[in-house]
């Protein structure tokens, strides 16, 4: 059960609690059973969830740091799905999946906070790049990775209009997608 879609790409700055590339790193494992990316959408008469596969993920974590300062997560938009046959078709065409078949989200940083981490970097969907930050939060046991996180997506900063039905119809353009990522050194 691997879906949907969002990229995370490296660490820029050497500030207190803000985590930098490092020279040596390791790749986590991810295991792609346990690890998932999920929807959530309203809409007028009823919203919907889905999932959407993950394609490619991939996690460094340096040697010298406690967190990872790499990520780079991609969903294929074909692979979206709904339950709904007929939606998850409309979903494709209407995120243009012909020419921009893969959401991706790449890492730019995270921030240790009182209350946990937040993750920023940027989110590539249908072709259009726009920064995001979001709640992350992280436990380590042993050599066992957890990351789990949500973040509201607004389809129209990339691009995507609106879907409206009949006069009475509407989809929310915010979109909430939740994530959960297993992975080991």
């Amino acid at each position: 059960m691997h879906r949907l879609g969002v990229l995370l790409l490296l660490a820029v700055f050497g500030a207190p609690g803000v985590l930098t590339p490092s020279a040596q790193a390791h790749v986590l494992r991810v295991d792609h059973d346990a690890s998932k990316v999920q929807f959530t959408v309203s809409a007028t008469m009823h919203g919907f969830t889905g999932r959407a596969a993950i394609r490619e993920l991939s996690i460094e974590v340096p040697e010298t740091e406690p967190l990872p300062s790499a990520v780079r997560l991609v969903v294929d938009v074909r692979q979206i799905t709904t339950d709904n046959d007929t939606r998850d078709r409309e979903m494709a065409r209407w995120m243009n999946a012909d020419a921009h078949p893969r959401i991706v989200f790449t890492l730019e940083r995270i921030v240790s906070q009182e209350s946990g981490y937040t993750a920023s970097g940027l989110l590539e969907i249908a072709g259009v790049v726009r920064p995001i930050s979001f709640p992350l939060e992280i436990q380590r046991t042993g050599s066992r990775w957890i990351f789990a996180g949500t973040a509201v997506v607004d389809h129209r900063e990339h691009g995507l209009r609106q879907i409206r039905r009949f006069g009475l119809l509407t989809v929310s353009p915010f979109v909430e997608v939740s994530f959960h990522v297993e992975a080991d050194t």
